[in-house]
């Protein structure tokens, strides 16, 4: 799987794939799928949605939220997501994250939202660090690897000073972020008018 996906990743740049201006309002549709939505507190959920929607588009991505999982026996649509929130987790490979994502299949989600709840204690948190860690997540997926960026939202792991900057400001993507977001998109198109 990892190895048909650079050979397109390729085929993106051979053909002059470059990220898109974000100011010319065209977007790329995603479908998230969100399982589990009700171990979030209410208002939590609705503004973390809301806020992971605005710092998508500034990716260049707009996101229908379905809430449920997807309807039994349903196959996943190729530019869909699937995010399950989970309590917690026992498996020691995710021992210290808050979430985890699937890059090489680029589906799934899992977000362990009691390791957030700390952020309970400081108002206004909650729902900003629910929205940054769907985003991180959403964001491995899109670009289909396993990457972290030196800084901003795809950093990989947040210190004290970007919990308080998101705060006040979403973390921002690098440009890289946003390039390969770019040339994952432009894959799947190539795939799909592939005879």
């Amino acid at each position: 799987m990892k190895l048909t996906w650079m050979a397109a990743m390729t085929m993106a740049m051979m053909a002059g794939a470059t990220a898109r201006n974000i100011d010319t309002g065209t977007a790329h549709d995603l479908t998230i799928y969100v399982d589990g939505y009700i171990r979030v507190p209410p208002s939590a959920f609705a503004m973390g949605k809301g806020l992971a929607s605005k710092m998508l588009r500034t990716a260049g991505v707009r996101v229908t939220w379905v809430l449920g999982p997807l309807p039994n026996g349903d196959a996943r649509p190729e530019d869909a997501m699937v995010v399950r929130i989970e309590s917690d987790s026992k498996d020691p490979r995710h021992a210290h994250a808050l979430a985890f994502a699937t890059p090489y299949e680029g589906s799934g989600i899992t977000v362990l939202y009691s390791r957030m709840q700390w952020a309970e204690q400081i108002p206004g948190l909650t729902y900003k660090l629910f929205a940054h860690v769907l985003v991180h997540e959403i964001t491995h997926n899109l670009q289909g690897v396993c990457r972290h960026s030196k800084s901003g939202i795809m950093k990989p792991n947040w210190t004290g000073d970007d919990f308080a900057g998101m705060g006040v400001k979403p973390l921002a993507f690098e440009p890289e972020d946003l390039e390969l977001i770019e040339l994952a998109f432009a894959a799947r198109a190539a795939r799909r008018t592939r005879p």
